[in-house]
């Protein structure tokens, strides 16, 4: 005979001092299982030691104001009152082919260049001084970067107002000082603002230097005179550690301000002032949310690294470069919500991250960019003195350069052609010409320089003829 089993008592089936026994019973256990979640959350939001960053700190230059680069071009820069910004788009379009010295308006480039005698002698000095120093985190400074654009466009259309004077050579020696002052903008230890305007402003004076030294009335001394020049204004890896360490330092200080609760002013400083989410502005003072010292850390690490990488190939900076968002987010994938350090990873990625990889990047650039503007000017000279192009680079030396400049990129010298008329570097996507004439969207991102001084003049695009009425 199969027996019925009996139901189960129920809460309201106990008597009232057992049923508040077992609620008792039910709260302690949650109480203790609160406590533990208290615990674990605890140790979960404990932070790390404050790191050891000694060793990343810049070392500044002990510059008298008389000997510091950097504040004669900061005061050339102030005198300053054109400002390219202000000009309409249309007129901003003008600038531009008149910095590429397609086209060339006289009329506008005296308007502009007026009342700015002041001006190149401050660049002289400054270009006459063995370096700079900026000020290290100095909060000021960010109006800088727009002016110092300001002022090299304004020096390269000084150039070019020359070159169409008829005096060439003195256009030349104008790109020259201002190369220099570029140079020592670059590399005095300041911030990124620093760093980019000088390396920008650079860039831009050697494509100039390139496109005038095609003029056939400038002497193989003068190509001479800037060939020497370039030669001396290369940066080298201690520079770029330097750089590195300026920059780094202003981030690091911010995070260990937030460590000690004083952060909270430097937000806009560390985010480039973008507007911050609100889990930042609340979750500095959740300790789970946001861990400045663990913070500080990781980015130590990523510019210890990006010093590093001074003497590597492009192939490791660039698998280097998709490495940081794993390295420093703890992986991009959006579907994981990991609240460790969440705040401290999104500081980090509101472009904080991005800065010591760009500024290696940039490094390489310049080294490979400036690697093609002294070959360039060697074959330059080498035709002008025996009326061809050397077979390879190699016999340029060591009577024209000291030594063939490197591509920076794969660490191989830069690359010539002679019989495509053409030096350039291999950048981050193996870039390669295969003729005299490669297409202009195929090279305007690249280090391209067409030797066109010595090859065949460029065909001439054929318009299509006009549509007929009928």
């Amino acid at each position: 005979m199969k027996l019925l089993e009996s139901p189960r008592p129920t809460m309201d089936d106990l008597p009232d001092a057992r049923r508040k026994q077992a609620r008792r019973q039910r709260w302690v256990m949650l109480g203790i299982g609160l406590a533990l979640l208290l615990v674990a959350l605890g140790l979960w939001s404990r932070d790390e030691d404050a790191p050891e960053v000694s060793d990343l700190m810049p070392t500044p230059r002990k510059l008298a104001d008389d000997q510091n680069a950097y504040l004669f071009i900061e005061q050339a820069a102030k005198l300053n009152n054109w400002d390219y910004l202000r000009l309409e788009m249309d007129e901003q379009r003008v600038v531009d082919a008149m910095l590429k010295g397609e086209k060339w308006d006289n009329t506008k480039a005296a308007s502009w260049l007026a009342s700015t005698e002041k001006i190149w002698p401050l660049l002289a000095q400054a270009a006459a001084l063995p370096s700079g120093q900026a000020p290290l985190n100095d909060p000021a400074f960010h109006w800088s970067s727009n002016e110092f654009s300001n002022l090299s466009r304004l020096s390269i259309i000084q150039g070019w107002s020359q070159y169409y004077a008829g005096q060439p050579e003195a256009g030349i020696e104008t790109l020259l000082t201002s190369l220099r002052a570029a140079h020592h903008l670059e590399t005095s230890r300041g911030t990124e603002f620093t760093y980019f305007s000088g390396y920008n402003w650079s860039r831009i004076t050697e494509k100039t230097l390139v496109s005038m030294a095609d003029h056939s009335e400038i002497s193989p001394a003068a190509l001479r005179r800037a060939l020497d020049v370039l030669l001396t204004v290369r940066s080298d890896n201690q520079d770029l550690a330097q750089t590195l360490r300026a920059i780094g330092r202003d981030d690091m200080v911010v995070f260990a301000d937030f460590a000690h609760h004083k952060g909270n002013q430097s937000l806009s400083a560390l985010s480039w002032s973008r507007p911050l989410p609100a889990i930042v502005q609340n979750g500095i003072n959740w300790p789970l949310l946001f861990k400045p010292y663990q913070s500080q850390r990781l980015l130590a690490d990523e510019f210890r690294s990006a010093i590093k990488l001074s003497n590597a190939d492009g192939a490791t900076i660039y698998a280097w470069t998709n490495g940081a968002y794993e390295r420093l987010l703890g992986g991009n994938d959006w579907r994981v919500f990991n609240p460790n350090n969440l705040v401290g990873r999104v500081l980090l990625s509101t472009g904080v991250v991005a800065l010591p990889y760009i500024v290696v990047e940039t490094h390489f650039d310049e080294q490979s960019r400036h690697s093609a503007s002294e070959a360039f000017f060697a074959l330059r000279i080498y035709f002008a003195e025996h009326g061809e192009l050397p077979a390879r680079l190699d016999q340029l030396v060591p009577a024209y350069l000291p030594a063939v400049p490197l591509d920076f990129y794969d660490r191989q010298p830069i690359r010539y052609s002679h019989d495509n008329f053409a030096v350039w570097s291999v950048g981050f996507r193996h870039f390669n010409v295969t003729s005299i004439n490669p297409d202009p969207e195929e090279t305007q991102n690249e280090i391209y320089y067409r030797l066109d001084f010595a090859a065949p003049p460029r065909p001439v695009p054929v318009e299509d003829p006009p549509e007929s009425s009928p």
